[in-house]
């Protein structure tokens, strides 16, 4: 029905309630969010041979530590131990063969000076020397391939670190670029998290971040973001960020491991805890004073900030909640704002 004004009078106005305002303010909190991962090595690699042989030997474990250069797999080497073997002898059979016709070269050369030998024989025999010298060239490249080939069926640790799994075992065929071993190191550890869109956009690579590892007291660990990816693999997903952390002796790969970001929100409106009314009911409210009179707004909270709660609600920034004398109001009624 129809309200007169609360300032006129006559037996049937009511009588204006004397009550309490604050306004409402639109801000950016700074929130903290927290993102899980699994702490896991910088440094990992999938370690495969070059060459084809059957795998003679494995000595790495799961869990064996391992030093660099340290050999994690052998493959059987007799084909390889033969190669080098030819090839040495093939090499020595030439140098003999190159000593001989030299010194046939130079007798030649000799008995030319005095007539005894013909040009066309010590030509002949410089050939056939230059010819050798260039086989001899040959070979020895041979022999060095063949060497550097019998070295690669052994495969050695690039770095020191901890054997994550093993894929081949001693007896299987190990074809080039098939894993063998996988292997992660142990000098530093970085943190991959996923975050939302929302998130990447604040962050630069270098950015000092925290890392707090829950299950081992809540210690915290300094970090800085590594990298970032620019896009997701579609709509609506996560976008992966990793951390790359501080040494720390006591840090170890497969750590569970929360990165701490603070993010300021977008403006939200901000009203006293005490104007709402029924907080703990699923249809909250408040009163603001419009028109001198008390107008209900149904209002959904958010996160509580000290004193003060974020609302979303018809109402905007700088409009007057009741906070003190609301107990007895109802939407339409009177209200006298105190002083």
């Amino acid at each position: 029905g129809f309200w007169p004004e609360s300032g006129n009078t006559g037996p049937n106005v009511p009588k204006a309630t004397v009550v309490e305002v604050a306004p409402v303010s639109a801000e950016s909190i700074r929130r903290q969010v927290r993102f899980s991962g699994i702490t896991r090595s910088a440094r990992q690699a999938e370690l495969s041979f070059t060459i084809a042989a059957r795998m003679l030997r494995r000595p790495a474990e799961v869990g064996d530590h391992v030093a660099a250069g340290d050999v994690v797999a052998m493959l059987d080497v007799r084909q390889f131990d033969n190669a080098v073997a030819s090839s040495r002898a093939n090499l020595a059979e030439l140098k003999a063969r190159l000593a001989q016709a030299e010194r046939d070269w130079r007798r030649l050369k000799s008995l030319s000076v005095s007539g005894a030998a013909a040009t066309k024989d010590t030509e002949r025999a410089a050939s056939a020397v230059e010819a050798l010298q260039a086989s001899l060239l040959a070979a020895d490249a041979q022999l060095e391939e063949a060497r550097r080939v019998r070295s690669e069926a052994e495969l050695k640790a690039p770095f020191s670190g901890t054997v994550t799994a093993v894929h081949l075992e001693p007896g299987e065929w190990a074809n080039p670029g098939r894993k063998v071993v996988s292997l992660a190191g142990d000098s530093s550890f970085e943190l991959e998290v996923d975050v939302p869109e929302t998130v990447i956009g604040r962050l630069s690579a270098g950015d000092r971040v925290a890392v707090v590892l829950p299950f081992q007291g809540g210690r915290q660990l300094p970090g800085k973001v590594a990298s970032m990816a620019r896009a997701a693999l579609s709509s609506g997903r996560l976008f992966p960020l990793v951390v790359e952390l501080e040494p720390d002796d006591r840090l170890t790969a497969g750590l569970t491991a929360e990165l701490i970001l603070s993010v300021r929100t977008p403006p939200e409106l901000l009203v006293p805890v005490d104007a709402i009314i029924n907080p703990g009911s699923s249809r909250p409210s408040l009163f603001i004073v419009k028109g001198g009179r008390a107008r209900r707004i149904p209002v959904e909270l958010g996160t509580f900030s000290g004193e003060r709660v974020t609302v979303a609600g018809s109402l905007s920034a700088g409009d007057r909640v009741i906070v003190s004398g609301h107990t007895n109001l109802t939407d339409g009624k009177p209200v006298e704002v105190r002083s």
